[in-house]
């Protein structure tokens, strides 16, 4: 998985805590905070735990329709120290950090789909297979943190050099910190393509085993995700409250799963 993610926030010598001439600074104060700034943090695969309930009709001997409710949870507890980076966020990881490092924690997903299937099944009813595909929405949610801490020498950090305030730049911004932790959550579109073998024990009941792709899409979390502190001082840039910051993420990302299933036939 790789999280796209972005802010509300601005550069560091545009937080009037930092930087109390930041209106001097070119694009401090435009009206698109963080605008092109993006992290890509990416985690590794990891294994989890899946149950699903569903209900069908044969409408045609060959054909199935079925609908399904599907949940699963995977622990991913894995960490990205060296993630990729664009416009002010790459000036921070060059510029000032000696540490960034975000986290993802458990990882859910439940959801409803429409399932259709071409079934195989011999006239004795020993064995059956199919395969198909489907369309559905799921909701999901992401425990995720993040933590950014500054060089404590204020030799090491490079923002604001140039700036005729650098001295007091640089010094408020060394050894600062930016932490948060959230539930990221979203409601994602989600197809899926299946495959499956059914052994016949009467022509009532029937066990099998489902393999499944599930492709969620286009997650996008629900007020993302806020740093308090922020660069060791309130998630704000600036000193009457007037702009906030939080994070914004997103991601597309696919689970694999096998499923042994037991099926009542009426």
């Amino acid at each position: 998985m790789t999280i796209e993610a972005g802010s509300t926030n601005r550069a560091s010598i545009c937080d009037e805590f930092i930087n109390p001439q930041y209106a001097s600074v070119p694009g401090c104060t435009d009206p698109n905070p963080g605008a092109g700034s993006v992290i890509f943090p990416g985690f590794a695969n990891t294994m989890g735990a899946m149950g699903n309930l569903s209900l069908g009709y044969e409408a045609l001997p060959w054909l199935r329709l079925e609908v399904e409710y599907t949940t699963w949870r995977a622990q991913y507890d894995d960490t990205d120290e060296g993630f990729t980076a664009t416009g002010d966020d790459l000036d921070k990881l060059n510029q000032e950090l000696f540490l960034a490092r975000e986290r993802l924690g458990a990882f859910s997903a439940s959801g409803g789909f429409i399932n259709a299937y071409l079934d195989y099944r011999p006239a004795a009813r020993t064995f059956g297979v199919y395969v198909g595909a489907s369309g559905g929405l799921a909701t999901a949610a992401a425990g995720y943190s993040s933590l950014w801490a500054r060089n404590k020498d204020v030799d090491a950090v490079l923002t604001g050099i140039g700036q005729p305030n650098e001295d007091e730049i640089r010094q408020n911004l060394a050894g600062t910190l930016s932490s948060g932790q959230a539930t990221l959550r979203s409601v994602t579109p989600a197809i899926q393509l299946l495959f499956g073998v059914d052994r016949y024990l009467t022509d009532q009941l029937s066990v099998g085993l489902k393999a499944r792709y599930a492709m969620y899409l286009d997650f996008q979390s629900e007020g993302g995700l806020v740093w308090d502190p922020l660069r060791s001082r309130v998630p704000n840039n600036r000193r009457d409250g007037s702009e906030s910051v939080h994070g914004t993420y997103g991601a597309d990302f696919s689970v694999v799963t096998l499923v042994l299933q037991v099926k009542r036939h009426f």
